[in-house]
């Protein structure tokens, strides 16, 4: 099922926008998860752009990036792209120095 907001397709499911209506991780509850995505991927893999470049803009973060690195086999910067989906910039900029 595809999600029609405002007249136009998203792309994104059901599931993706319940997930964004999540409340803000804190830094604190995910940071452990990124350190151990970062000692596995010390290029940071899926997550380069954000935390290997300083990208924090929303578009680095969208639902087509999540969707690439699922397709590429990774579950779990997919997973931690959505985490940050629903940071706010100044937070993915704050994890990127703290990781």
């Amino acid at each position: 099922m595809r999600l029609l907001i405002t007249g136009r397709d998203t792309g994104s499911t059901l599931e993706q926008h319940r997930a964004s209506l999540a409340p803000k991780p804190t830094i604190p509850e995910v940071i452990a998860r990124f350190k151990a995505y970062h000692a596995v991927n010390p290029g940071w893999g899926s997550l380069h752009c954000v935390l290997g470049n300083g990208n924090t803009q929303d578009g680095f973060v969208d639902v087509d990036t999540e969707s690439a690195a699922r397709e590429q086999g990774d579950a779990e910067g997919a997973d931690l792209i959505a985490i940050l989906r629903r940071m706010s910039r100044t937070q993915r900029a704050k994890l990127r120095k703290l990781v």
